[in-house]
């Protein structure tokens, strides 16, 4: 049986700044490291409601693949310090 988790950035809309994907995979028992991009934000409106709505995007992150849950979270302790701050949070920090 193979385990997966997802390592998301510890704010709303951070993306993978660097990984050390070779570190990661080297780890006994992980098979796949994968980096993923996310998807664009996309703000859904519920019918007759004002506001800024819902984002369902996928958000960037590392996922890993290992032979054990245990194996896959200490992977993913590792492939937590690459992660920084997204565009979102960049552009408004330039406005205050």
């Amino acid at each position: 049986m193979k385990y997966a988790v997802f390592q998301k950035g510890p704010v709303f809309d951070a993306e993978v700044k660097s990984a050390n994907i070779e570190e990661i995979h080297a780890m006994p028992g992980v098979s796949h490291v994968l980096v993923l991009k996310g998807a664009p934000r996309v703000m859904e409106v519920p019918p007759g409601k004002p506001g800024p709505g819902i984002d369902d995007g996928l958000r960037g992150g590392v996922a890993i693949v290992a032979d054990s849950w245990w194996r896959a979270q200490k992977a993913r302790s590792k492939a937590a310090s690459g992660l920084g701050r997204g565009t979102a949070c960049q552009r408004l920090e330039r406005r205050v």
